[in-house]
């Protein structure tokens, strides 16, 4: 018997971001031994993207700025270089303030 299960894309549940980005988080400060973190601006941001890609991209992002920051914190600024080299999704920022002088 086969079982159809639908479950809605990212950009419909955003309120698994947050638990999403904690378990990225933890198993990379597991797996290497660090305290990394994002700051409250970082979550806001995230949750505010559209993740074409779903938890696959999103994990992607994740994965490589956790791993390319060199600061304990990460913050909007270190997702915004990320997404912008690995990611192809638009980045919104509409209702987050990214701090940028661009």
């Amino acid at each position: 018997r086969e079982c159809e299960i639908a479950i809605p894309p990212l950009r419909e549940r955003k309120e698994d971001i947050p638990e999403i980005l904690n378990y990225y988080l933890k198993l990379h400060n597991e797996k290497y031994t660090e305290l990394k973190s994002f700051s409250p601006s970082s979550y806001d941001f995230l949750i505010e993207q559209t993740w074409k890609g779903n938890v696959r991209e999103l994990a992607g992002v994740v994965k490589v700025v956790l791993q390319t920051t060199t600061s304990n914190i990460v913050d909007v600024r270190d997702l915004i270089k990320v997404m912008k080299t690995t990611s192809n999704s638009v980045i919104v920022g509409s209702k987050v303030n990214l701090g940028l002088n661009e």
